[in-house]
């Protein structure tokens, strides 16, 4: 498939830059490893740390964290 459909709800608007940075990166994963919890942590630590100086960007990573608790809490 050559293409990615993104759907973006009006309240993560403000988060476009760093949603469609996540599925560029998420392009270059190969599809036996796209489940990979441990890469989803990567790609999130890379899109931080590229996009540091965006406003938005601790918003975002406090609400990646949280996400990411609870999957880790229910996972257990």
């Amino acid at each position: 498939n050559n293409f990615v459909n993104i759907t973006i709800f009006d309240n993560y608007k403000k988060y476009i830059k760093e949603i469609l940075l996540r599925e560029a990166y998420k392009c270059f994963i190969p599809d036996s490893l796209e489940e990979e919890e441990t890469i989803h942590i990567f790609i999130t630590q890379r899109l931080i740390s590229d996009l540091e100086k965006l406003p938005s960007i601790k918003h975002w990573e406090a609400l990646i964290k949280k996400k990411t608790i609870n999957f880790v809490i229910r996972s257990n």
